[in-house]
């Protein structure tokens, strides 16, 4: 979990370093000046003039590079982490792609060797992504990951704004200065990535002491998350138990969503039960002739090894024919096409109309990131309890009245760029809640797949969650090369009016297609009841153990 949230605040750091030099950098080149000249680089953007013309279109194609990487790369470490029986092995490729990225970057000084460097800084992040959230599927149930996903999450506006003010850095010491630091920062990650801890191949009794904490918090919330057939089934074989001398056979689900069967004979001697489990479950199951099978290791309770065949089939192809994934995956373009199409922009149209330098605009991107710290968890947290229709869909909405207005601010409108400062946060809020209902979403809709065909359970999340990448850098893609295309050719008022018209579009797509039934708002507003009532009882037994400890305390 730690070496997850680690990976995407440095990949989120990486990122956006760049984005503040990236439009005087370009100029630098187009001037034939150096980035590494600081007194070069000083003498022209420190004055009032704007950058040169093309600047945006050509920031704008480094950043789409970034997103063709990360979209071919996508589906490929999906892959990996569904056939790998270790996920370090990817995880350590990716960070050292990572390296390799922000050393091209640090010492290149032509266009094609930055264009290189964000490509493969592409393939990196589809990596973190991808495996990262894997990992987090691995180790949380279901009915958890949203929350999980969110708190995730909350790393990479972590390393948004970390990134912003250190690529500012540029100004004081020097277009190196960002570069060494990220350098330092992804050896770290790539420490953390070597001796990086799976659950699912390691003896479980390591993870007993965060399994009891977790049944503990779910036993104290509404839905304890207790199968009631399970229950019903653990009650029968207990009657069996005492009718006599019988064996029963109960089916349980594991944590890792497996089934088992375990098998009990009374001993009337010794006045105990001898069980024999059967673990097989639904590796039992015959898939197609297509399927492959490789050797996976795994421990049984006892911490001893096991070696078992198991079979992989469910193809990507299977996953699209879902409507509910195909709507997850709009809805994480809508959300890749406007941050890319903000990102090239932006800089430029702050430079222009209001003669922002690299520090300037470094900040204008932290006030940017900053809403994505509440944003992220609070969309987890709601997605587990409401559901992503209203939520999508109600996100989606916003932004898009907020794009809309984000032209308007200019030199010559009163207030300055405080109203576009403004709104951008807002944009942020709106667009950064979409993604955490997505992962749990395309999940659910993988396990409905897998069960309907009777193929291997827990195949599908690597696929899922690398589509979910690919789609999200597609519309990265796009919003880059579009918006500094419609930037220079119409401007920065009309390509905000086809980014909110493209929201517009978009926002019937989650109420339809996303989630289960949607929730009546007398559903919602019961279960908003229950959860502050819930909230209220803890609260006031804490507080009498305050008092009580006191009073001990006191005699």
């Amino acid at each position: 979990m730690i070496t997850a949230t680690f990976s995407i605040l440095v990949g989120g750091l990486v990122y956006t370093v760049i984005i503040p030099i990236i439009p005087f950098v370009i100029d630098a080149i187009h001037k034939g000046l150096s980035p590494n000249d600081l007194d070069a680089v000083s003498a022209y953007h420190g004055t009032n003039s704007t950058l040169a013309e093309g600047a945006s279109q050509d920031s704008g194609v480094l950043l789409a590079l970034y997103s063709a990487g990360a979209i071919v790369a996508s589906p490929f470490f999906g892959y990996l982490g569904d056939v790998s029986v270790h996920r370090r092995t990817p995880m350590l490729l990716g960070i050292l792609t990572l390296l390799g990225s922000t050393l091209l970057s640090l010492f290149g000084t032509q266009y094609w060797v930055l264009s290189v460097a964000r490509l493969l800084l592409g393939l990196s992040d589809a990596c973190v992504w991808t495996l990262a959230f894997v990992l987090v599927s691995d180790t949380f149930p279901e009915n958890e990951l949203g929350t999980q996903v969110g708190r995730v999450m909350i790393a990479q506006p972590i390393g948004v704004s970390a990134g912003a003010p250190i690529g500012a850095l540029y100004d004081k010491f020097g277009y190196k200065s960002p570069f060494i630091f990220c350098v330092i920062i992804a050896g770290i990650d790539f420490f953390m990535r070597l001796f990086l801890v799976e659950r699912r191949n390691n003896p479980k009794h390591w993870f007993e002491l965060s399994d009891n904490i977790t049944e503990q918090q779910q036993n104290e919330s509404p839905t304890n998350g207790v199968d009631n057939e399970q229950q019903q089934q653990t009650e029968k074989g207990n009657a069996h138990h005492d009718e006599g001398p019988t064996t029963c056979s109960i089916h349980v689900k594991n944590k890792n969503n497996s089934a088992s069967s375990i098998d009990i004979t009374p001993d009337l001697e010794e006045g105990q039960c001898t069980s024999h489990i059967d673990r097989s479950g639904s590796n039992k199951k015959e898939t197609d002739a297509s399927s492959s099978q490789q050797q996976q290791v795994e421990y049984d309770d006892n911490g001893n090894r096991e070696e078992k065949e198991k079979k992989r089939s469910i193809s990507i192809l299977k996953i699209l024919s879902s409507s509910r994934v195909l709507a997850a995956l709009l809805v994480i373009f809508c959300q890749g096409f406007v941050i890319g199409s903000m990102q090239p922009t932006l800089p430029v149209r702050l430079a222009n109309e209001w003669n922002y330098d690299a520090s300037k605009i470094g900040l204008v991107f932290l006030a940017l990131a900053f809403p994505s710290f509440i944003s992220m968890p609070l969309s987890g947290y709601l997605y587990d309890r409401l559901g992503p229709k209203a939520l999508c869909s109600i996100a989606m909405l916003i932004a898009a009245v907020a794009v809309s207005v984000l032209g308007i601010p200019n030199q010559h409108t009163s207030g300055g760029p405080a109203p576009l400062i403004v709104l951008t946060p807002i944009i942020t809020f709106c667009v950064n809640m979409l993604s955490p209902p997505v992962y749990p979403e395309v999940s659910q809709a993988v396990k409905a797949l897998v069960e309907k065909e009777g193929l291997e359970e827990s195949d599908g999340n690597g696929r899922g969650f690398g589509l979910i990448n690919s789609s999200f850098f597609i519309g990265g893609l796009v919003g880059p090369i579009l918006g500094g295309y419609l930037f220079d050719a119409i401007g920065f008022f009309w390509l905000c009016i086809v980014v909110a018209c493209t929201l517009l579009c978009c926002v019937p797509i989650p109420i339809l297609f996303l989630g289960g039934k949607m929730k009546s708002p007398h559903e919602i507003w019961n279960s908003m009841k229950k959860w502050s009532h819930l909230i209220h009882h803890h609260s006031h037994n804490k507080s009498s153990n305050n008092e009580k400890n006191k009073d001990d305390s006191d005699r």
